[in-house]
């Protein structure tokens, strides 16, 4: 099967120039220089200002006068009276208590922009209109007041954490208070919306502040039966610990340690920090400069609507032109298209996640087939919109794209129960050694670790919820049943494990944004999905290697030897489906989208590597033939560069599973290389991708033939 591939690339690997592994990518920037944007009438705004103790509100324009910009988040709000505001508000009871006690103390007899008082929050043509001028009121604003919920970081905390002087102390101090909250919640809702990120980095000058009553809150919320969290606490530190860098890091980043410090202790203890650098953003720049997109993949800050993952990070940008006549109505995936077409068309192109041809069988036409699909899965945070986002490339990509290229053929076979439990547990592990960046990302950013990381051996998959996941029950009666393994034999009981395929083929139509299908669903019961995430947390809790934990070592090791009478089909393929998606940096939000169209494979890589994808069910071969392994195109989108590409972030990443006989992409495969790689690992992993069009000298070099796509000879599989 593989013999024409073969000999083609034995006469092409003459042809080889050696690629050194010493310098950065051509074409990346991390350039801090700012370009003055074009001049424009300044918006007009509505204001608002106290006058004798009530409130007024007016308009002018934004260079007009002087005013302050509240940067806050909704909390759990309902319409209320405020004395001193003349209309209802829309506001949470600790936000309505800011407002009466500690807002005019805060403005005096100034102006200031505040949207539940500056902003009609009944109309929705007036919230979606402001959208445009929120980076031009932030820029503006002479400072940004930054108001944190009593939700995270309380006055113990603050009172716990004194005295630090760098993220490091910060980090071990709360670590070793945060026990005491082990029954409150611990969000720190600030740093989990999305609109207070951009309002942050709009703005030049922060002021922090906290709301009164800054006391621990208890949980809310009664267990259901098969929930466990044991190691909640420890999750929700790590992620608030996390998220804080990340905010300080994007602000004053650029200052190194000492600026990130400064931003803490203000964050903190409430301060001001002033940005070093303009927020102004210049045509050249999007969202794939510097450093935002790789320190925020794993962010978890979430707004209301899909749309706003758009509507809250690209405005900043003088290319991006908001579709404000169309928005109100336009589905998340007609928002995405209109962003991609923007962006190539004023020199930002980037790849896409899922293009058209993996969700339509008939999509075949080498350039249209490659456009991203109207039906994209909605993301439920900002993590979820950057994995959607992919990375910068030359020009949009298509089969006849000059970077579109054959990296390897390899060999495709779908999931097979007939290996056993062993063998999908020993591939999932395999991929948390080999793809650690990805599963790191989506334990710390909260995805994976959104039901904890304790699973109940008492579980059992709701006849209901299986059938709404694609399984039907061929055997629900509970029996005996018995493993036997190597000299060993296991006994268990309980519900038939046997089940059968829905094969049926989706209609694309069915999977509103909104429906049940495309999120994650609350039930009486643990999900088959919730189930899946809080098992592969665990073994990647146990598995983890900048985390040893020995506790979660030995919870794993029991754990596993328990289930062994109990692994049923649809819950190794989900565990499986999962992980291919956590790789293929997927965003399991959408997992019951994904679950719908694609099935997970396993892929293998030459004689080497066996590893994990995702391949559309519309390209599934029959039945009869699924067990056999198939001939397809691992093609990238990242080309090597002459001078190498070890420190280049982009490459290795992004890269389709190809049909060979129409040459359009019908799955993902993982993004092979991490941010931060050796000249070791990058020469390892590339020998391995590039399998047959690569050969390594020594000193850590290697040559590549880097084949477009278009030129791969017919036959080749």
């Amino acid at each position: 099967m593989f013999r024409l591939f073969e000999n083609w690339a034995t006469r092409a690997i003459e042809r080889l120039t050696v690629r050194d592994a010493q310098e950065p990518v051509n074409g990346e920037s991390d350039s801090e220089e700012e370009d003055e944007p074009t001049e424009e009438r300044a918006p007009l705004i509505k204001f608002a200002r106290f006058v004798n103790g009530t409130l007024e509100l007016f308009e002018a324009r934004t260079d007009e006068l002087e005013y302050v910009a509240f940067s806050h988040v909704w909390g759990n709000w309902t319409w209320r009276q405020i004395p001193g505001i003349p209309y209802e508000v829309k506001a949470s009871q600790e936000k309505a208590d800011f407002i009466e006690k500690d807002l005019p103390g805060l403005v005096g007899d100034g102006a200031f922009w505040m949207d539940t008082l500056t902003v009609d929050q009944r109309n929705e043509k007036e919230i979606l209109a402001i959208v445009e001028s929120i980076p031009t009121i932030f820029k503006m604003a002479e400072r940004t007041i930054a108001v944190r919920e009593c939700d995270g970081l309380y006055d113990c905390c603050m009172k716990a954490v004194e005295g630090f002087q760098n993220y490091g102390e910060f980090s071990d101090k709360l670590s070793k208070h945060g026990s005491a909250h082990s029954d409150y919640v611990y969000n720190e809702s600030y740093i989990q919306r999305l609109w207070t990120l951009q309002e942050c980095l709009l703005s030049h000058t922060i002021q922090f502040v906290v709301s009164q009553g800054n006391q621990p809150r208890k949980r809310r919320g009664k267990e259901r039966e098969g929930d466990m969290h044991f190691y909640r606490n420890q999750i929700d530190e790590m992620i608030m610990r996390d998220s804080i860098w990340v905010l300080a890091f994007s602000f004053k980043g650029s200052e190194g340690v000492p600026g990130i410090s400064e931003f803490l202790k203000a964050y903190v203890h409430g301060g001001v920090v002033v940005n070093p650098k303009s927020p102004l953003r210049t045509a050249e720049e999007d969202i794939h400069t510097g450093q935002f997109l790789r320190v925020n993949l794993a962010s978890h800050r979430s707004a209301t609507m899909p749309r706003d993952y758009i509507f809250a990070t690209m405005p900043q940008f003088p290319w991006y032109k908001y579709p404000k006549k169309k928005a109100i109505n336009m589905s998340f995936g007609e928002i995405y298209m209109d962003l991609y077409q923007q962006a190539a068309n004023a020199g930002h192109p980037f790849t896409c996640r899922f293009t058209r041809s993996m969700l339509d069988s008939e999509a075949v036409d080498p350039v249209e087939a490659w456009l991203p699909s109207s039906h994209q899965p909605s993301p439920s945070c900002l993590g979820d919109f950057l994995k959607l986002v992919g990375h910068r490339v030359p020009e949009a990509s298509n089969a006849l794209s000059k970077h579109v290229h054959l990296t390897t053929v390899v060999k495709v076979k779908e999931f097979s129960c007939h290996p056993g439990p062993n063998f999908v547990l020993a591939a999932i592990e395999s991929t948390m050694g080999l793809f650690q960046q990805q599963w790191a990302e989506s334990h710390r950013g909260g995805e994976l670790s959104k039901f904890g990381n304790f699973p109940s051996l008492g579980w059992t998959l709701n006849h209901i919820d299986a059938m709404r996941c694609g399984w039907i029950n061929k055997d629900p009666e509970w029996k005996l049943h018995i493993l036997e393994e190597g000299e060993n034999t296991y006994v268990g009981y309980g519900p038939g494990l046997d089940y059968e395929e829905d094969d049926l083929l989706q209609n694309l139509y069915s999977l509103d944004e909104d429906s049940a299908e495309g999120k994650d669903v609350k039930e009486d019961f643990v999900t088959l999905f919730e189930h899946t995430r809080r098992i592969l947390d665990h073994m990647w809790s146990a598995e983890d290697p900048m985390q040893v934990s020995e506790s979660q070592q030995s919870d794993w090791k029991v754990f596993k030897n328990e289930m062994k009478t109990a692994w049923s089909t649809p819950l190794l393929r989900t565990m499986l489906l999962f992980a291919a998606m956590i790789i293929c940096r997927v965003p399991l939000s959408a997992a019951g989208w994904v679950n719908r169209l694609f099935v997970p494979v396993y892929v293998q890589y030459g004689e080497v590597l066996l590893t994990i994808g995702l391949m559309a069910k519309h390209a599934r071969e029959e039945e009869a033939k699924r067990d056999e392994p198939r001939g397809m195109y691992s093609v990238g989108q990242h080309m090597p560069q002459k001078s190498g590409a070890t420190r280049g972030s982009q490459f290795g990443k992004d890269i389709f599973l190809v049909d060979p006989k129409t040459r359009v992409p019908v799955g993902l495969l993982p993004d092979f290389l991490p941010d931060e790689r050796s000249d070791q690992q990058y020469t390892k992993i590339t020998s391995v991708l590039y399998t047959g069009l690569c050969q390594v000298f020594e000193g850590n070099r290697i040559g590549i033939i880097p084949v477009p796509l278009q030129d791969v000879p017919e036959g080749s599989r």
